[in-house]
């Protein structure tokens, strides 16, 4: 489940595309590659995992927040769970908002930037 979170970040919030670069075919070697046009801190799949970590989690929010009128919060912090609440304030409709509770504060993230860019 990590790994689907982690592409659907890398791919809704963050606007990068997977592409397959196939290596030297003397040993066969292929990496999987994020294309971030203009940005390639974290170039090789395996390297983002926002999901497990902080600052890349935190590196998703912000590139979410600045998007549009939106905002974060950490609602509750705990030994027993966290909880985070995005807002969004579209023009002339409201607002939005995406509450969601965890275990950790980069999957709880994660889980409400999902939430958040599935509509």
């Amino acid at each position: 489940m990590a790994d689907d979170l982690d592409r659907l970040i890398a791919e809704k919030v963050m606007g990068w595309t997977l592409r397959r670069l196939a290596g030297n075919t003397i040993d066969g070697w292929q990496d999987d590659l994020w294309d971030a046009a203009g940005y390639n801190s974290y170039n090789e799949v395996e390297g983002w995992h926002p999901s497990t970590s902080v600052a890349q989690a935190f590196e998703a929010l912000e590139k979410w927040m600045y998007a549009g009128d939106r905002s974060w919060t950490i609602e509750h912090s705990s030994k027993e769970f966290v909880e985070v609440l995005l807002t969004e304030i579209p023009q002339e409709q409201g607002w939005s908002g995406w509450n969601e509770k965890g275990k950790s504060i980069p999957m709880t993230i994660c889980t409400a930037l999902a939430e958040a860019v599935k509509e």
